[in-house]
């Protein structure tokens, strides 16, 4: 041993032996340091998808490329591929919570590249000088053959398509997605998205969530009417994760059966109304909302109010029970922006739940909206309005009934039908699936969507009869007679795997 450590060894034992002995009573009455909770948590999935459309021939459609162009329905069989992981990590330190997601998901789609070069075509048609375009396209349809067959194929997606709920993008106020791979004419792209990152403070009596997060109020099923933000429709695959828009996000309890939310969520802009520059903050892309709800005996009230991209939403829900059978209702009152030149609409949803024996379960909803088209030779006029394309609504009709009973097979595999009327064409949608649990962290699903109803008519279009700068009417080739009868037929099979 060295002098100096020798030395600083025998100040540090004399400075101990000269010090008191601290009493009992001073060791009870100084603070304890209080260790804060600290807790991590992760997970996440990843899964893969295949479908399959098959489409039907349009009776009266000329088959050339003119009219290919301008026809809102596929009519070639095509198929896509989806895989997607994402990775959940949460951190959560006493009342305090910090969680993100982030997903990769690569699609295969047969037909994605000439699917975005004929919408570009298709705009330039419904321009100013459309006429002029359509004749030329005409000129060149017929050195062609007249035919399609040269590349040109019709949108694999879009409204009343079937949907993986993968990959789905809400509007961001902070640009967390990015593209590795995004050839504009080919079939491959590989997107990376945040669809979680929001920190949550859970003082005593209320919780602040600020971020990217789900947003989702109201008690439907198959028709949600209260869920005013990237509502997932029936024709979705997957439904277990929502995507998260920016928000912020208040909760406060009072006692033990009464909550009041508050929320503000970027929406993003508009789709045929929104003037203003992209990223330019106005009231048409913001969506805030306040809903209360109380528990009166065994019976669940809320009241529901949004300012949503400029309209008034007025609403309500209830959630009660005879007997066995569950009750549930949501209903709002719309009063539309001033530009958007709209009457005030009314929708409303109610069902009941049920399980007739221990393996069966039963649900069933009627839902009405006083803006549908009665006439179904108008549904792509609804279907193309602004709400439908930004996601808001997803029927074009105004009334509508669900059935849906699922059984448990064996412990591990459970099968299900659901069927969906629009009542007044009338027309269903079918989708029967089979759900096989292979392991504690491994499932896959097989099924379909059938669509059943009178099929679309084409027409021919008469260059010469055309206004000199023709519109989205004008341009019509297709007609439908129902709504439903407009869906392809879908198959689809899905895997997933979580950790």
């Amino acid at each position: 041993m060295t002098p100096w450590l020798a030395l600083l060894l025998a100040g540090v034992v004399e400075a101990q032996e000269g010090e008191p002995a601290a009493s009992v009573e001073e060791d009870a009455a100084r603070p304890a340091r209080r260790r804060p909770d600290v807790a991590f948590d992760w997970g996440g999935h990843v899964k893969a998808f295949a479908v399959a459309s098959l489409p039907f021939p349009i009776d009266g459609l000329p088959d050339d490329l003119v009219h290919d162009l301008l026809n809102p329905l596929p009519t070639a069989p095509s198929g896509q591929g989806f895989l997607d992981g994402r990775l959940h990590l949460g951190l959560t330190v006493d009342w305090m919570k910090l969680e993100g997601a982030h997903a990769i998901t690569t699609f295969l789609d047969a037909d994605a590249g000439t699917d975005r070069a004929n919408k570009a075509v298709v705009d330039a048609l419904t321009g100013p000088d459309g006429l002029a375009a359509l004749a030329q396209l005409a000129e060149l349809s017929d050195a062609f053959g007249g035919s399609a067959d040269g590349g040109f194929a019709l949108p694999s997606s879009g409204g009343g398509l079937v949907g993986t709920g993968v990959g789905l993008r809400a509007p961001e106020a902070f640009p967390l997605t990015w593209w590795a791979w995004d050839d504009p004419v080919g079939d491959l792209r590989v997107q990376g998205r945040t669809d979680r990152l929001a920190l949550t403070l859970s003082p005593e009596g209320m919780t602040l969530t600020v971020g990217r997060q789900p947003i989702s109020f109201g008690t439907g099923t198959f028709f949600t009417p209260l869920d005013l933000v990237n509502p997932f429709s029936p024709a979705t695959i997957d439904t277990e994760y929502k995507p998260g828009v920016d928000a912020v996000r208040v909760d406060a309890f009072f006692g033990f059966a009464t909550k009041l939310t508050v929320v503000a969520a970027y929406v993003g802009e508009g789709y045929l109304h929104e003037p203003t520059p992209q990223g330019t903050p106005t009231v048409a892309r913001v969506s805030a909302a306040a809903y209360g709800q109380t528990l009166v005996g065994v019976t669940d009230l809320g009241l529901f109010y949004a300012a949503n991209r400029g309209d008034h939403v007025f609403g309500g829900s209830v959630v009660s029970s005879i007997g066995p059978v569950g009750i549930h209702g949501d209903l709002t009152v719309t009063l539309p922006r001033p530009d958007l030149d709209e009457d005030v609409f009314v929708r409303a949803v109610v069902g009941i739940d049920g399980r007739p024996t221990n393996t069966t379960s039963l649900s069933g909803e009627v839902y009405v909206q006083s803006f549908g088209a009665r006439d179904s030779s108008r549904l792509f006029e609804v279907l193309g309005s602004e709400r439908a394309r930004r996601g808001e609504v997803w029927l074009g009709g105004p009334a509508y009934a669900a059935l849906a009973v699922s059984q448990e097979i064996t412990p591990l595999i459970q099968g299900s039908l659901a069927v969906i009327a629009n009542l007044t064409d009338p027309s269903f949608l079918l989708t029967p699936s089979v759900g096989w649990n292979v392991s504690n962290n491994v499932s896959a699903s097989f099924g379909g969507y059938v669509g059943l109803g009178a099929r679309p008519v084409g027409r021919e279009l008469v260059l010469a009869d055309l206004p000199e700068a023709p519109g989205a009417e004008d341009l019509s080739v297709v007609t439908p007679k129902s709504e439903f009868g407009t869906y392809p037929a879908a198959l689809f099979v899905r895997l997933a795997a979580y950790f």
